[in-house]
């Protein structure tokens, strides 16, 4: 179900090499973000602890690692 954010958020994704989408929990980020990357992208979740850790200690180089990958 695409919801009335998914318009910007597709422009979005399609102009900027990177975009965030933030919110409440169980607000259904992740479902929209999966339907509208479908593979085409990157999709790095911060509430890991172990992937926060590694974007804090070297973000220029946790950036490098997801880049080749396809969109962040």
């Amino acid at each position: 179900m695409l919801r009335t954010l998914a318009a910007p958020l597709n422009g979005s994704v399609q102009k900027w090499r990177c975009s965030a989408l933030l919110g409440p929990r169980q607000a259904g980020k992740t479902t929209l973000l999966g339907q509208l990357v479908d593979g085409a992208g990157v999709f790095i979740d911060f509430d890991d602890p172990l992937v926060r850790a590694e974007a804090r200690h070297d973000p220029v180089s946790f950036l490098r690692t997801h880049r080749d990958k396809g969109r962040l």
